[in-house]
């Protein structure tokens, strides 16, 4: 039942609205299910490409969360990278890998970041930008072989791969929720590299049960959640969620109103 028509303001919020009445609970736990799984084939097939054009395991976190960064719109002044962007150019400048740690670094310069921080990420990102040999042109991988017309550098071979199979579908689907992006992918390349990484400690909670624990502890979008022990920031990402949810059910879906109280609760 609809306590209030904030769902009417634009045909946006009305179409989100018109979704969230026409789905049960049951088919929103079997959407979650089914993209779950589909990031899982995109993870084994990632991290094949990765393996076949020698991206260390270690390696490859940084070039995937790094790449995803550099996709993202820096707001006011320019969009996020696209994979025709990347030339093949071999300058210094505008190699393929410098052109992605370029666009990260102005991306986290528009966040509140302290300099010591960003510094720290920066250094840690350069990996994708440290070897001219991956800006070259190479063979196309069996996994992107459909997505470019002709040869291209392993850094826009993996950064076309991350655009069309991650990057995409995330923005245009709203079944996400709860997932671990991030967590899911790691959790692939450790397979690869430490068997289930349970012999270091490393386990990744599962979305289900980061869910449900957001779920008993209350969490709205008044809360203030922190983790100790955050890894992949499974918890974080399913109370951000609630709180998302929350603010949503008072002011209704993708209206201005809404949007305003969701930035406000990422930034606070």
């Amino acid at each position: 039942n609809a306590k209030n028509l904030h769902f009417l303001e634009n045909q946006e919020s009305f179409n989100a609205f018109y979704k969230e009445c026409t789905l049960t609970e049951e088919e929103k736990h079997f959407i979650l299910i089914k993209t779950k799984a589909e990031l899982n084939e995109t993870a084994k097939k990632l991290n094949r490409l990765m393996h076949n054009h020698n991206i260390t395991a270690p390696q490859r976190v940084l070039y995937v969360s790094g790449m995803l960064l550099s996709m993202q719109e820096i707001k006011g002044k320019k969009g996020g990278l696209k994979p025709s962007d990347l030339k093949g150019e071999l300058t210094d400048t505008s190699r393929d890998g410098v052109l992605v740690f370029n666009q990260i670094s102005e991306f986290l310069k528009t966040k509140n970041l302290s300099e010591e921080k960003r510094d720290l990420m920066l250094a840690s990102f350069k990996e994708i930008s440290k070897d001219p040999q991956r800006d070259k042109e190479t063979s196309l991988d069996k996994a992107i072989s459909m997505l470019l017309e002709k040869d291209s550098s392993i850094t826009k071979q993996i950064f076309t791969f991350l655009y069309e199979f991650v990057h995409k579908p995330i923005n245009e689907s709203d079944n996400t929720g709860h997932l671990d992006i991030m967590g899911e992918l790691y959790s692939e390349f450790l397979k690869y590299a430490l068997g289930d990484g349970k012999e270091l400690g490393i386990v990744l909670t599962p979305p289900y049960v980061t869910k449900m624990m957001s779920e008993l502890l209350g969490v709205n979008a008044k809360s203030f959640v922190m983790d100790l022990a955050a890894g992949s920031a499974g918890f974080l990402i399913s109370s951000m969620v609630l709180m998302i949810e929350d603010i949503e059910k008072t002011y209704g879906k993708n209206t201005t109103k809404a949007n305003e109280k969701i930035k406000d609760a990422k930034t606070t």
